[in-house]
């Protein structure tokens, strides 16, 4: 039964009427666009599908490629891009992180075809359960050979302590806390990583520099960091 469904399903994919055309990119996506609306209420659904989907086709235009030519090899080559990249030093991409971004390129072939643009489906063997049970070994390996930091520089230990002891007697919220320390952390990180050891020796340049290293910075998915963020840290 499982044989005759799974060929009766080929058979009407094949049925589908191929577009007499091909469509720009902008076309295609615009039609990708309303359908995700209307299929998926929550907007931070449909948009993330959208915001990986534009990072794949970053990457094939960059190879000069298009939705209508992709190969799976391309597929493969973009999986080892997401897989090594390296969004901060010494931080990738989790496994569910990137098995999702290959589904949601998925995702989009699957509509690419069913709506007849092309029948060209570099992911139709896809399973996202399988791929990230495969990477996430490579993942751990990789992980437990990162030399992890310290949790503050030692240089900067008993200013921090300091810090932490005087915020505790101001009546601060548990979170306020929490944010107002890892700001510190990753400040002392980067005087570190300048070669700054006394908080004396930090001046206006110092601190104009570190504003530009954070706007500079990129967080867990590769993008900017918000203006949110910049202004925690």
């Amino acid at each position: 039964i499982k044989a005759f469904i799974q060929a009766e399903r080929e058979r009407r994919a094949l049925e589908i009427q191929t577009k007499a055309r091909h469509y720009n990119l902008k076309e295609i996506l615009r039609a990708y666009h309303r359908y995700l609306k209307t299929t998926y209420e929550n907007y931070e659904d449909w948009n993330m599908l959208i915001q990986h989907l534009r990072h794949f086709l970053r990457f094939l235009i960059g190879r000069e490629e298009s939705v209508y030519t992709v190969k799976e090899v391309s597929v493969e080559a973009y999986k080892q891009v997401l897989f090594h990249h390296e969004y901060q030093p010494g931080r990738f991409y989790t496994p569910y992180f990137q098995a999702e971004r290959i589904r949601a390129v998925k995702r989009f072939f699957d509509w690419f075809n069913v709506k007849g643009y092309s029948t060209n489906h570099p992911l139709k063997k896809y399973g996202i359960e399988t791929y990230r049970r495969q990477i996430e070994p490579l993942c751990l390996k990789r992980e437990s050979q990162r030399t992890k930091p310290q949790d503050v520089p030692q240089a900067f230990e008993r200013i921090y302590q300091s810090i932490e002891a005087h915020e505790h007697t101001l009546g601060l919220a548990k979170g306020t806390l929490y944010t107002h320390q890892r700001g510190w952390r990753a400040f002392f990180h980067y005087l570190e990583k300048i070669a700054v050891e006394k908080i004396e020796n930090v001046d206006e340049e110092v601190l104009n520099d570190y504003q530009i290293y954070l706007y500079k910075s990129r967080n867990s998915e590769g993008d900017p960091l918000s203006l949110h963020t910049r202004i925690r840290h």
